[in-house]
């Protein structure tokens, strides 16, 4: 287990507030019998569905759709629509899928391919279990077998609190590389942190039988095939912009409070474009520079400056590339390894300096995020994982050129 999970517990026994953000949104789904009490790291904020042998616990904010035909169940964690048969409820997208699969995974394809969302889905019959997550597989998923148990989980550490995990020694030499933070935080391919686990990687489907998991592809299943004309190419386009325009007309139906990014990249501008004729119906919301940030001072490697009211001190070694956020106002932080990007200017190597502050249900994953800022200027969405504050400091020679700071 982490050893950083020492210390998370010290603070939520400061500020029990926050205990409901520790495994947010998680799952876990084994053959083995889990009592998971009112203590850490569950604070009685998870329930348990038992079907047969099989265990489902989730997280008091996850959501657990089943259903059951021909002796099978059917199962489905997250969201999930399909804007190819416009099916926008979970329970008619298992029903459509055990309908057409009849429990075999090739059969279902044609449904697998129309779906998109956020979501682990799968079936039991048995004691074998089918499971694969969205095309992305931003539904983070990891798997394994520990002795005569096996575990299909959203956090390593729900797992590693269960079972004694062996720590994989090469993950500790590739996060510690000095530039791998630059590529993002996440691990490459199907390893973890653990030897006995793996992750469910996009375009993949898991079978357990026979006592282990076994992995395959299922997209692509042949040649991709390529438009041969400028009508065929015209005709893909048009259908590919229909397919978006009813995805968001869904969205706005089953979401309430359907919000758009618009930060400038192809994605905004493919969102924004294909929302015109529902903008009304929809938030938009962007990154904002903070007009009343003032810099106060620069010595020693130690940057202070003042935020709305709120005094923030950034330190940084660029040896040990470790670093230090303190906020006066908020009752503790954290903050992770800065990343450090050169750019030129005027013949000169301008250094820049970013700092991404989560919030504390980011640290529910210790090796990604080592600290996290709490409850910042009070704005935490505790529903997802996002970061609360980037600082990002463009430094030439000491001497600070500008300052960015996003919310």
């Amino acid at each position: 287990m982490n050893g950083n999970w020492s210390t998370v517990k010290s603070k939520l026994d400061l500020f029990p507030d926050y205990q409901s953000t520790v495994f947010e949104q998680g799952y876990l789904i084994t053959n083995r019998d889990i009592k998971m009490d009112d203590g850490f790291p569950y604070f009685g904020n998870w329930r348990k569905y038992q079907w047969n042998n099989l265990h489902f616990y989730l997280h008091q904010h996850q959501k657990l759709f089943v259903h059951e035909e021909a002796g099978r169940l059917y199962f489905l964690i997250g969201h999930a629509y399909d804007p190819f048969a416009v099916i926008s409820e979970e329970s008619q997208i298992l029903k459509r899928y055990a309908a057409v699969s009849c429990g075999d995974f090739v059969k279902g394809l044609p449904c697998v391919y129309d779906m998109t969302g956020l979501f682990l889905m799968g079936f039991t019959d048995g004691e074998h279990v089918t499971f694969w997550g969205d095309f992305e597989s931003m539904r983070t998923t990891y798997y394994g077998k520990i002795g005569s148990h096996w575990y299909i989980s959203s956090h390593e550490e729900l797992v590693a609190f269960q079972e004694p995990l062996t720590p994989d020694p090469y993950v500790d030499r590739l996060e510690s590389y000095r530039f791998y933070h630059l590529y993002g935080e996440g691990l490459p391919s199907d390893i973890s942190h653990y030897f006995e686990l793996k992750k469910l990687i996009c375009n993949n489907f898991v079978n357990y039988e026979d006592g282990c998991f076994k992995t395959r592809r299922f997209f692509p299943r042949g040649p991709l095939k390529m438009c041969g004309s400028e009508e065929e190419y015209r005709q893909t386009v048009e259908k590919i912009a229909q397919i978006m325009r009813t995805s968001l007309e869904m969205t706005v139906k089953k979401w309430p409070r359907a919000a758009v990014s618009v930060t400038g990249g192809r994605d905004s501008k493919g969102s924004l474009a294909a929302s015109v004729h529902i903008k009304d119906q929809l938030q938009y919301f962007s990154y904002e520079l903070i007009s009343s940030c003032s810099f106060l001072s620069f010595h020693d490697m130690r940057i202070t400056l003042r935020l709305e009211g709120i005094k923030f001190v950034c330190g940084f070694n660029p040896v040990r590339r470790d670093c230090y956020l303190t906020a006066h106002k908020l009752r503790f932080s954290y903050c992770q390894k800065p990343s450090f990007i050169c750019h030129p200017f005027k013949g000169r190597a301008v250094q820049r300096l970013v700092i991404t502050c989560y919030g504390l249900c980011s640290a529910v994953q210790p090796h990604i995020a080592r600290l996290a800022v709490v409850d910042a200027m009070g704005r935490c969405n505790s529903d997802k994982l996002i970061s609360l504050i980037i600082f990002s400091f463009y430094v030439l020679e000491n001497r600070i050129l500008s300052i960015h700071i996003h919310l």
